[in-house]
């Protein structure tokens, strides 16, 4: 009857705010040759044979997963992209429009005219895959020239998007262990995640300038360790969307919020140290919703010339999004947290 007809109606809108949230990301950058900012806005998502986003996890039969993507563009200029899966937090094979499976793919962006943007379909198939649920993550890393020197220049040049399979064939027992390692912050700050020089509790007290953030790590000893003090802020990555007055009410009632976060190192996964010293590929999280945290994991690398570093922060691991829908969870799950690039020199 009329709550059928209402549901139906808050789901639509749901996904149409969740895919404007997902494919408007702009970026710009400065070119000191140039005066023109490059400008770039990237959207990807899982569709059907209609084009129709898919927010479920889709069963999967033979252990083998393939899914078409859909990705909108309007570029300044030519732009080429590296293409990684990650799969239940591990990076995998997989291979693109049929090509041969490997870990990377490249994708080349046109330059679009105002009027006449990209849209164009990919398929991605694997067997790679695992029992249950897969929480996977299509992710693509702006390619930058090669250069000698460190150019800080304050874009994002990571693009995420998360889609879920479940594989029937073999079930599998799920038991994370979520870190109490993060310190709660006193006040917040207007940015959903950065990684900043020095760590802080509390907001309230200082002044934002007093709080200096990593644009790059200049000179870092090869080998040598660096803590990376991150700030997360996952209520401010949703702020403003239809369900954020919802999240709002959530968060007088103690709920936790479950998160998973992983680095990486020139466009691939690469593990962090955390407090019991163990390198680790993804570290996962359980704070209380709302609340923002600082989370100083450490960094080493072991081979010289310049690096760049992103970190990601996914919600909601291992969930199926349909379990989501009707929420502010299904915005946090579909919302990628991506920090600037960090350019880092590593040195003999």
């Amino acid at each position: 009857g009329n709550m059928k007809n209402i549901k139906i109606i808050s789901l639509i809108i749901v996904l149409i705010v969740t895919i404007t949230l997902l494919t408007i990301r702009w970026l710009t950058q400065k070119d000191n040759s140039r005066t023109e900012k490059v400008q770039l806005s990237l959207g990807v998502q899982m569709v059907d044979q209609n084009n129709k986003r898919i927010l479920k996890a889709v069963k999967i039969h033979n252990n083998k997963f393939e899914g078409n993507f859909l990705i909108t563009a309007a570029s300044n200029q030519d732009t080429y992209f590296d293409l990684i899966l990650i799969n239940n937090y591990k990076q995998i094979e997989f291979s693109l429009n049929g090509t041969k499976a490997q870990k990377k793919h490249q994708i080349f962006i046109p330059k679009t005219t105002e009027k006449n943007y990209l849209n164009s379909r990919i398929t991605i198939t694997t067997d790679n895959v695992e029992g249950g649920l897969n929480d996977s993550v299509l992710i693509f890393s702006k390619r930058t020239p090669d250069s000698s020197k460190i150019k800080r220049n304050h874009m994002k040049k990571t693009f995420a998007t998360r889609f879920a399979f479940y594989n029937e064939y073999k079930k599998k027992n799920l038991n994370l262990s979520y870190s109490s390692d993060y310190q709660t912050i006193k006040g917040e700050l207007g940015f959903d995640i950065l990684v900043f020089e020095k760590p802080f509790i509390d907001i309230t007290r200082n002044h934002f300038e007093d709080y200096k953030n990593l644009s790059s790590i200049d000179g870092l000893k090869v080998g040598e360790k660096i803590k990376l003090h991150t700030y997360i802020n996952i209520k401010k990555s949703i702020e403003g969307s239809p369900f954020f007055n919802n999240y709002l009410q959530a968060e007088k009632l103690n709920i936790k919020q479950p998160f998973a976060l992983i680095a990486l190192l020139d466009g691939e996964p690469y593990p962090l140290y955390y407090s019991n010293s163990k390198e680790e590929n993804v570290k996962f999280y359980e704070v209380e919703l709302g609340k923002s945290i600082m989370v100083s994991p450490e960094l080493k690398i072991t081979k010289k010339g310049i690096h760049s570093l992103t970190l990601l922060v996914f919600s909601y691991p291992y969930s199926d999004p349909e379990q989501l829908l009707g929420s502010y969870k299904i915005t946090n799950w579909s919302t990628d947290i991506v920090t600037y690039e960090i350019p880092i020199n590593v040195i003999e």
